[in-house]
């Protein structure tokens, strides 16, 4: 699959550029738009039944799991904004 139909299939560029006849794509929708999730650590920490206060308590295993899910949660939130803007 050649870069271009890579980076449409996660929703384009987010900021494309275009200097010297060189294409700059950045970013793809999918990745802007899970960096920029209203999801937070503390929504993670909940979402496995954890206390959100306890953040600076957490073994390595644990925090390993918190970005796990923060992960996931970012990038559903992201297919499901590229979902809804297909529509």
């Amino acid at each position: 699959m050649a870069i271009n139909e890579l980076i449409m299939a996660v929703g384009g560029p987010a900021f494309p550029s275009k200097s010297n006849d060189v294409s700059y794509f950045g970013a793809s929708m999918r990745e802007y738009l899970a960096m920029n999730s209203p999801v937070t650590i503390s929504d993670a920490m909940i979402a496995l039944g954890m206390s959100a206060s306890s953040l600076g308590m957490l073994d390595e295993e644990d925090r390993k799991a918190v970005f796990a899910v923060l992960a996931k949660m970012n990038a559903e939130y992201a297919d499901a904004m590229l979902s809804e803007h297909s529509k």
